[in-house]
This record gives structure tokens, C-alpha cells and sequence, in this order.
């Protein structure tokens, strides 16, 4: 019996593992194979379905990566592009393609993907400043004071938060508390 159950577990799962296994070598194209058979596959968990989810966003976004890196653009885009059908709450991928889109000089595309990315993840200080930068080239310097006023206001807030909770901590005679803040 125990010989069996060790059987399953190897065999088990096997599209997710080898997608993995490729994956962790940095091998975008099995890695996309076999996540997607997982992703496809009816025997698989919920749980299996999530990291091949998640597994092969990661892929797509590093294959986008390598294609930037080589200067080959439009396939970066499809990349991003796949990844974004797989996740389109992934803040982080919209910033991205919002790059790509300001480099081919595509600035209303840029702008909605910034705008989506800081809609998704209203505390993404980056994608708030490339978003403000990008509205005052396009001639909407409301718009633009207006973002620069958030990305402002985000920074400041990620420097007073924890100053007051350290500060707290030592009126409290909490110096270990204090430090971690």
C-alpha cells in the first residue's frame, strides 16, 4: 500500500512538477507547455491549478524580460500579453506593459496601463509617478499635479507610518519594537 501511495506521489501532478522542474532551469517554452496541461489537465487540485496559474504568469513575464533584453519588443508585448490574460489583477504586469507601451511612443496605451496598475494597487508609488510624468508630456498638467500630489502624499506616508509606530514603541519602553519599526 505505502509503495502505491509513493507511486502516485511521483506520478501525481506530473504536468505541474515538470512545468516546475523547467521553470526553475529557466526553460520558458516547456515551462509554458506543461503549466498549461496542468492548467487544462481535469485531474488537477485547486490547489495544483493556482501554482500552475501563478508558475506560469511568473514564466511569461520572464520570457517578456529576456525578450526586452534582446530588444525584440513586440514579442516582450505578447509575452506580457499572456500573462495579463492569466492574471489581469497583476498590478505589476499592467506597470509593465505600460512601459513597453511608453517606449514604442504609445502614450494614451501607456497612461490606461499605468492607470490600471495604480487602480489594482492604489500604494504602487512607481506606476503613480511614471503615471504623473507621462500626463504632464501629454499635455494634462492637472491631471499630472494631481498624480504627483498622490505619489507625494504615498511617500510621505510610507516614511510616517512606521516613524510614528517606532516612535509609540519607545514612549510604550519598547526599544526592541521600536527598532524593527
Amino acid at each position: 500500500m505505502r509503495l502505491l501511495k509513493s507511486i502516485r506521489n511521483l506520478l501525481g501532478n506530473y504536468q505541474l512538477k515538470s512545468g516546475l522542474y523547467h521553470y526553475d532551469r529557466g526553460e520558458s517554452k516547456q515551462a509554458i507547455e506543461f503549466l498549461t496541461r496542468a492548467l487544462q489537465s481535469s485531474d488537477s487540485s485547486e490547489n495544483d491549478r493556482r501554482l500552475a496559474t501563478y508558475y506560469l504568469t511568473q514564466t511569461h513575464i520572464g520570457a517578456a524580460e529576456r525578450f526586452e533584453e534582446a530588444g525584440e519588443m513586440t514579442k516582450a508585448a505578447e509575452a506580457y500579453g499572456a500573462a495579463l490574460t492569466l492574471t489581469p489583477d497583476y498590478p505589476d504586469i499592467h506597470f509593465r506593459i505600460g512601459d513597453l507601451y511608453e517606449r514604442f511612443g504609445l502614450t494614451l496605451e501607456a497612461i490606461g496601463a499605468y492607470r490600471r496598475a495604480v487602480a489594482l494597487h492604489p500604494d504602487y508609488l512607481l506606476a503613480r509617478v511614471q503615471l504623473a510624468f507621462l500626463l504632464l508630456s501629454s499635455g494634462q498638467p492637472e491631471e499630472a499635479r494631481n498624480e504627483f500630489a498622490s505619489a507625494r502624499n504615498l511617500a510621505v506616508r510610507c516614511i510616517d507610518d512606521p516613524y510614528r509606530k517606532a516612535m509609540s514603541a519607545l514612549d510604550r519602553g519598547e526599544p526592541g519594537e521600536a527598532e524593527e519599526w
